[in-house]
């Protein structure tokens, strides 16, 4: 019997620009090439190493695989995620015997993600070509590191079109958001998600990202599920005492409730209606304010909701600006 030979092939597309799914004329897919096999052998699994640059999931794709010069793909998938053994971009470590996911992180998070397929079972024979593609299909517009390795046996003389890429295998590991991608940082601001949450009366607060809203550094700290009444106390700390003008970037959307908001106890705006039929963020100035030294304290107020609004009183602080006014 004619012996044959274990291969493997490693590709990097670095900082790669995805597209974004949320129009429908830009449906935001396209294929990478991650192998094209020439000759006869079995292909027997593979593994794709991700540092996603956005806090959205990124594996909607689907795989293609063609067998000797099929015109359409005799194997076509659901997902990535569905190719890798699980679905819903769930996070989580697993592992069986076939497949697994060492690391997560980056699913839900601008983060690091791995996951393996070993085709013991499933192996894919093929007489003259083989030819595997994957769709990159991201929820949002950002850029991505992208590594997939493929593993096949093939019969002496068997080429494949992957090359060495020692460019970018010198190329700088991604360890944080910033070496994929520009983060978006106001000057200046004090941010939203970096200030101490005194109290709550009512409702949940988290911090969320979004890199398509464009927020600064990608995240907002966010309330939601108030009742009208409730009132959420922020701290935050100035170096000099004076009175400075407040700028506020604060969110709106069809869930956002109308708030006020005072600093030190004095109000500086009584009526802000946060409602908006789509996503966005605006710098809103509230006034001139008397700071002291050290911590100071922010409060929002739930008063209400516009008539139009999805009645969830929600409230979204990107950062404030402060302008010496002395």
């Amino acid at each position: 019997m004619e012996r044959v030979y274990f291969h493997a092939a490693w590709k990097q597309w670095t900082k790669i620009q995805t597209c974004s799914n949320t129009k429908a004329q830009d449906q935001g897919a396209f294929d990478l090439n991650w192998v094209k096999v020439a000759g006869q052998g079995v292909y027997v699994g593979d593994s794709l190493a991700i540092f996603n640059g956005a806090a959205a999931w990124w594996g909607e794709g689907d795989e293609k695989i063609y067998v000797d010069g099929e015109t359409f793909p005799s194997h076509f998938g659901t997902g990535t995620e569905d190719y890798y053994g699980y679905a819903w971009c769930r996070p989580e470590y697993f592992q069986s015997a076939f497949h697994a996911q060492p690391a997560g992180a980056g699913n839900f998070e601008s983060d690091f993600s791995v996951n393996v397929r070993y085709r013991a079972l499933d192996a894919i024979p093929f007489t003259t070509s083989l030819q595997f593609d994957m769709e990159l299909w991201h929820w949002a517009k950002t850029r991505v590191n992208y590594a997939p390795t493929t593993f096949w046996y093939a019969r002496p003389g068997a080429t494949s079109n992957v090359q060495p890429m020692p460019e970018e295998a010198r190329n700088k590991i991604a360890l944080v958001q910033e070496d994929v991608v520009e983060i978006k940082r106001a000057k200046g601001a004090l941010e939203g998600e970096a200030m101490q949450i005194q109290q709550t009366t009512g409702g949940k607060t988290e911090l969320q990202s979004g890199a398509q809203f464009d927020w600064s550094g990608t995240k907002q700290l966010w309330w939601i599920d108030a009742k009208e009444g409730d009132i959420l106390t922020l701290e935050f700390s100035v170096d000099k005492a004076g009175l400075y003008a407040m700028t506020a970037a604060l969110t709106k959307a069809r869930d956002y409730g109308i708030v006020a908001i005072a600093v030190n106890g004095k109000t500086l705006t009584e009526k802000l209606d946060l409602y908006n039929p789509s996503v966005i963020t605006e710098e809103i100035a509230l006034g001139t304010c008397q700071l002291k030294q050290g911590v100071n304290q922010l409060e929002v107020k739930i008063i209400g909701s516009n008539p139009e609004a999805v009645k969830r009183n929600m409230f979204g602080l990107d950062y404030i600006l402060l302008a010496p006014q002395n």
